[in-house]
């Protein structure tokens, strides 16, 4: 193993290279499997050599906090088809602290018999908290035997 270089990020990067190496190389890895089917493989610079991967990241603009990707998820991972993006936080939809006349969603939906899965269904896909607790859910129609 070629001897690695002694600047910052190297942890960082040697990680997601033996992730990609691993996603792509290593038979037992469930992501194998799938990268195989698509006929998906590693840049065969960055597969026998770190220091070429490490190069390309901080050429390319890798930072902390930032992740790679393939522009297309059809193509290999190489570096006419990576780059590195910033990891947005995922928007959590705060339920649990929700209240409804003063009560709590849980609580609201034990009392009145609804439920909670569905309620916060509705609310994730826009609907209002009220329409989301006052609606009825529509009954499936059941097939009719003759």
């Amino acid at each position: 193993m070629p001897k690695l270089p002694k600047k910052k990020y190297v942890d960082k990067l040697y990680n997601i290279h033996r992730y990609l190496k691993r996603r792509c190389e290593q038979i037992l890895n469930e992501e194998y499997k799938k990268n195989q089917m698509a006929g998906i493989g590693l840049y065969p610079a960055w597969s026998v050599n770190f220091n070429s991967f490490y190069n390309w990241a901080l050429e390319s603009g890798y930072r902390p906090g930032k992740v790679l990707y393939r522009k297309d998820l059809k193509e290999d991972w190489c570096p006419t088809n990576c780059a590195w993006r910033r990891v947005r936080p995922r928007k959590r939809m705060a339920c649990a602290h929700m209240k409804v006349h003063g009560m709590k969603l849980k609580a609201y939906c034990e009392r009145f018999n609804l439920n909670y899965s569905t309620v916060v269904s509705r609310i994730k896909g826009g609907w209002t908290i009220l329409d989301a607790v006052t609606l009825p859910v529509k009954q499936k129609k059941k097939a009719v035997s003759k």
